[in-house]
């Protein structure tokens, strides 16, 4: 847009434009922070400062336009992706088109938008006008002033998000730390805690398997007999031996019974017993001086383990023989009941019955000269019916004495 010559006031007065023009050429426009202020024809460009103290407000920069000055073409600074808030002060100034302000209107409504300080204005010339001014620049540039509101606000802005993206991290860490903690733990007393309790997922109840119960091994846990002492009357007697025992985890048991020791299983005396016994009774022969009872098992693996017990012959001493005893007849009996028939008989029989105790030889001897050698007995003796005969009993004791008596049969007619 070109520029135009401002229209002047009334005679006699002064022109206020003029005066605004003069008053900003006198007085160089402020520093715009992220913004390189143009020099004017023949001023060195210079540097701009890269930060403003925080709470000011832009000033907007005024330069004298020339009487012919080209236009200018406004140029937005580029913003970096890395962080949109943060000015670039190696972007070209922003020049917003110049605009000529003939009227006392566009004079007042340039002075009451603009940051700058100016001067009282009065009418420029009756209908008089300017025509509307262009798009503000962007922000900090030479197009508008950076109005300190909406830096507040920006900075409010930011602040809350901040606080959100912190209270959410802290959310989150406490969600993590809640999934990643074990579970309660049950207490015999109620806890209390100032801090805020965040619901846990409740665990889920699992029933443990038991774990199989290992299976002791096979063992004999005690094999004994009743004496390992055999009493033997003699060497030629078998006599009776009582053995014991108890196992635990045995699939099978047998009893060996030899002179040494063998195995009960595959060589037994009995084979597939109880887990337990007592009082189980084998026999032992007197004939040998010791025997060996063996006690076998087998586990489940198939192996056998086996204890013995031994047992010794003892033998008895003879009793001692018994004190002399003086010989005794307990029966001498003569049957004479079939002498009477010696009346119409040449003979008869008579029977003579005897007994002795506590000798060692007994003689029966008839006087005729008849005998019986016998410690009892029972004799038939033919009686002739005229003799008389004497009957006798002898005994004699272990005290070699003799004890005898006597007894008569006769016929008398």
């Amino acid at each position: 847009m070109s520029n135009s010559n401002p229209p002047s006031g009334p005679a006699g007065e002064p022109d206020p434009f003029e005066a605004l023009l003069n008053g900003l050429r006198q007085e160089p426009p402020p520093d715009i922070p992220g913004v390189r202020r143009r020099s004017r024809q023949g001023e060195p460009e210079q540097a701009q400062p890269e930060a403003q103290a925080p709470g000011d407000v832009p000033t907007q920069a005024m330069p004298t336009a020339p009487e012919e000055e080209p236009p200018t073409e406004a140029v937005p600074p580029p913003v970096p992706a890395s962080n949109p808030y943060q000015p670039n002060v190696d972007a070209p100034p922003y020049d917003a088109p110049t605009v000529a302000m003939p009227g006392a209107a566009a004079a007042g409504a340039f002075a009451a938008s603009s940051p700058f300080p100016t001067a009282p204005t009065t009418v420029l010339g009756a209908g008089g006008g300017v025509p509307p001014m262009g798009p503000a620049g962007p922000a900090g540039g030479d197009g508008g002033p950076d109005e300190p509101g909406s830096r507040r606000g920006l900075l409010i802005g930011l602040a809350i998000a901040a606080g959100v993206l912190v209270v959410a991290l802290i959310i989150l860490l406490l969600v993590l730390f809640a999934q990643g903690s074990p579970g309660p733990q049950p207490t015999n007393a109620p806890s209390t805690s100032s801090r805020p309790t965040h619901a846990t997922p409740t665990p889920t109840a699992t029933t443990a398997t038991p774990s199989p119960t290992p299976t002791p091994p096979a063992a004999i846990q005690s094999f004994t007999a009743d004496s390992t002492i055999a009493n033997c009357p003699d060497t030629n007697s078998v006599v009776t031996m009582k053995l014991n025992w108890a196992t635990s985890g045995a699939t099978q048991i047998g009893i060996a019974s030899a002179q040494n020791m063998q195995d009960g299983i595959d060589q037994p005396y009995a084979n597939n017993l109880p887990a337990s016994q007592q009082g189980y009774e084998i026999p032992f022969s007197c004939s040998n001086a010791t025997w060996t009872y063996t006690l076998t098992i087998a586990d489940p693996n198939g192996q056998h383990r086996s204890q013995v017990v031994t047992v010794t012959r003892q033998v008895a001493p003879p009793p001692p023989p018994p004190a002399p005893k003086h010989a005794q007849i307990t029966t001498f009996d003569v049957d004479e009941s079939d002498i009477d028939q010696c009346e119409t008989q040449a003979s008869v029989m008579v029977t003579v019955e005897w007994a002795t105790a506590d000798s060692t030889t007994t003689t029966l001897s008839f006087s005729t000269g008849q005998s019986q050698n016998a410690v009892s007995g029972s004799y038939e003796y033919a009686y002739d019916c005229v003799s008389n005969v004497t009957v006798t009993l002898e005994a004699t004791g272990t005290d070699n004495q003799k004890v005898s008596d006597t007894r008569t049969i006769l016929y008398t007619p």
